[in-house]
């Protein structure tokens, strides 16, 4: 057979067949500089090879999500309706420093994170995101971590944190024996920052604020990079307004995916694991 012309039946072989059995995702970097502030931000543009139903979905879905942008609707850039400061839907509110960092990117799901800052607060907002490759779903962990991982997980760092909290304790007695002096009239109404730090943290560990249930699990923030499930949260604010007392933070938890087998579900173990043939 003549080589140019087996090389041509290779590639074509290669171009209906090997979509199916390789989907890592194409991801692009769309980048554009925001007009008011002069900056470059990014987003992706994600393409699973082979499957435009679930290429579709997971752009659709962080589009909407983060960008408050139809995913077919926009003019010049797809940024646009994040950069309207009187944006129809969340008049006051501003949206900008776009950008996003890619955890995992297998034949069998991507793990991803989009941030900016966003709010009539300018807060960092960060959405974490679990897709399947094969259906294009946005994976919630509850779907991948059976009812006993989950309490094993929300268990294991609010024990953290409590042995966290009950280290400071201390430290914030003695900060309270000092009389408290205010320096000046807005002092005189917020104050001693020390009691109110001590009352927050206090709280934290004797009434369980934040509840710590299995349930809690869809409020951390977790993600999976080289085999590893990473998880954070479960900090002891009472509101973003009490983020000036709390120097503790949230608690980051790491753990082999090989090494809780056991804790996955079904689903799990088959989008997680590499799974040995019988």
């Amino acid at each position: 057979m003549n080589k140019w012309r087996l090389l041509v039946i290779i590639f074509l072989f290669a171009q209906l067949y090997l979509p199916a059995f390789s989907q890592q995702a194409i991801i692009t970097r769309i980048k554009a500089v925001n007009p008011a502030t002069k900056e470059k931000e990014f987003f992706p543009l994600i393409q699973i090879p082979g499957n435009k139903t679930a290429t579709k979905k997971i752009n659709k879905l962080i589009r909407e999500e983060n960008l408050y942008l139809d995913s077919t609707v926009f003019k010049k850039s797809i940024f646009e309706a994040a950069w309207n400061k009187d944006n129809l839907n969340n008049p006051g509110w501003e949206y900008d420093s776009f950008n996003y960092t890619v955890f995992s990117n297998t034949d069998k799901y991507i793990c991803l994170l989009i941030s900016f800052v966003g709010g009539k607060q300018l807060l960092t907002q960060e959405a974490y995101y679990l897709f399947d490759n094969v259906s294009g779903d946005k994976v919630n962990y509850k779907q991948v971590i059976n009812i006993e991982g989950q309490s094993w997980i929300v268990d294991t760092m609010a024990s953290i944190q409590k042995r966290r909290v009950e280290k400071l304790l201390p430290a914030l007695l003695d900060s309270l024996k000092i009389p408290f002096v205010p320096k000046d009239a807005e002092d005189s109404i917020e104050g001693n920052y020390f009691q109110k730090e001590y009352d927050m943290y206090k709280a934290c560990i004797e009434s369980k604020i934040p509840s710590y249930s299995s349930d809690n699990i869809e409020y951390l923030d977790m993600y999976i990079k080289n085999d590893t499930l990473f998880a954070k949260g479960l900090s002891c604010l009472w509101s973003p307004y009490s983020l000036a007392y709390d120097e503790l933070g949230e608690v980051e938890f790491s753990i082999s995916i090989k090494s809780i087998d056991k804790l996955l579900t079904p689903y799990g173990r088959k989008l997680l694991l590499v799974l040995k043939k019988e």
